[in-house]
C-alpha cells in the first residue's frame, strides 16, 4: 500500500525588486538552517496563509487571502511594508507529491517601496540583493 500524498498548505511569496547600480535586483532571504522547511536556503519573503489572511470574502477569495499573506510575510520577515495594491501576481506552484512538506504557494511580484531590510535573526538569517543572472550563477 502506497501512502497518500501529503496535503499541501495554502501559502504565498513575494518577489521584491528594486534598481541597483547594475540593473534589476531582487531580494533573497537566508532561512535560519535548522528549520525543518528549506533550512538555509535564499528564498523569497513568504509563508503559509494564516487564519487572519482570509477576510470575510464570500465566496472566499484564495487569491485575496494569498495577496494579503504575502504583505504580511514581507512586513515579517525582511520588515518592508508593501503595498498591497502593489502585488502583481505571477505564478502558482505546488511543491512535489514526494515531498513530507508541501505547499501550494502563489507568488507575487512587486517594487520594494524601500531599500532597508530588517531581518529577525530567527526565522530569516540574512538577506542579499541579487541580479537574477547572479543568482542563477550561484544556484
Amino acid at each position: 500500500m502506497t501512502d497518500a500524498p501529503v496535503e499541501p498548505k495554502a501559502a504565498a511569496s513575494v518577489m521584491l525588486l528594486r534598481t541597483g547600480t547594475d540593473g534589476l535586483e531582487i531580494l533573497y532571504l537566508r532561512r535560519n538552517p535548522v528549520l525543518a522547511f528549506q533550512g538555509d536556503h535564499w528564498v523569497f519573503p513568504g509563508g503559509r496563509i494564516d487564519p487572519g489572511d482570509k477576510a470575510a470574502d464570500v465566496p472566499a477569495d484564495e487569491l485575496a487571502a494569498a495577496r494579503r499573506a504575502a504583505v504580511r510575510e514581507a512586513r515579517e520577515e525582511a520588515g518592508i511594508a508593501v503595498p498591497l495594491s502593489s502585488l502583481v501576481y505571477a505564478i502558482h506552484w505546488t511543491t512535489p507529491t514526494i515531498s513530507p512538506i508541501r505547499f501550494a504557494t502563489s507568488f507575487f511580484v512587486a517594487r520594494a517601496p524601500t531599500d532597508d531590510v530588517t531581518v529577525d535573526g530567527g526565522e530569516i538569517h540574512a538577506f542579499e540583493w541579487l541580479r537574477p543572472t547572479d543568482a542563477l550563477a550561484r544556484h
